[in-house]
């Protein structure tokens, strides 16, 4: 589980880096700090939006970025809480690829496709719905149309072990 914290951390530590600019629009920070009701993280913002299905409760969500390496993809939307409680704000973050941190030997995912390990978090509301994507190859996720789009599947990894799917657009 530490694990997978780290990993959700490097996830949004990367996206708040270089690289977000490029996807970033006239008044919009993605990745910014944010501080509010004893609460701090990051913030994101822009055109990317997504879907996710935990279970048999479906969630929505928008203004995110979407970051394309060489090597890995990245999106982030809504707002990822570091510190303090988290029970207004609401975060979807996809990892995959042959990421800073990834296990060695992980594929890198340079062009469309379906990739298997990747980090999923879904986050509604404070409430957690991580799926074990460092090491477990059964968390796809698939890319499609130039890495601007995709979906990912998995089962979350904290009990009751529930059936996640969904799909986002950059």
């Amino acid at each position: 589980m530490r694990a997978t914290f780290l990993l959700v951390v490097a996830a949004v530590a990367l996206a708040a880096g270089p690289g977000v600019a490029s996807a970033q629009h006239a008044g919009c920070t993605g990745g910014s700090s944010f501080s509010s009701g004893g609460s701090s993280g990051v913030a994101f913002c822009g055109p990317a939006k997504a879907t996710a299905k935990v279970g048999s409760k479906t969630y929505k969500f928008s203004k995110g970025t979407c970051v394309r390496k060489s090597k890995y993809f990245y999106v982030n939307l809504g707002t990822e809480v570091l510190n303090g409680p988290k029970k207004r704000y609401s975060y979807l973050g996809v990892l995959v690829g042959a990421y800073p941190g990834a296990l060695p030997g992980a594929k890198a995912a340079s062009k469309d496709g379906t990739y298997g390990g990747a980090l999923v978090t879904i986050r509604w509301q404070g409430k957690d719905y991580i799926l074990n994507g460092a090491g477990d190859k059964t968390v796809k996720v698939t890319l499609k149309n130039g890495r601007t789009a995709g979906s990912f599947s998995g089962t979350t990894f904290i009990e009751p072990h529930l059936k996640v799917t969904g799909s986002f657009s950059c």
